[in-house]
């Protein structure tokens, strides 16, 4: 289900700590 994206999220997010 949303497994994928929310590891994709979870990557994105230490790739993109300023987006917070």
């Amino acid at each position: 289900r949303n497994t994928y994206i929310r590891a994709g999220v979870a990557e994105w997010k230490i790739t993109n700590p300023v987006h917070l």
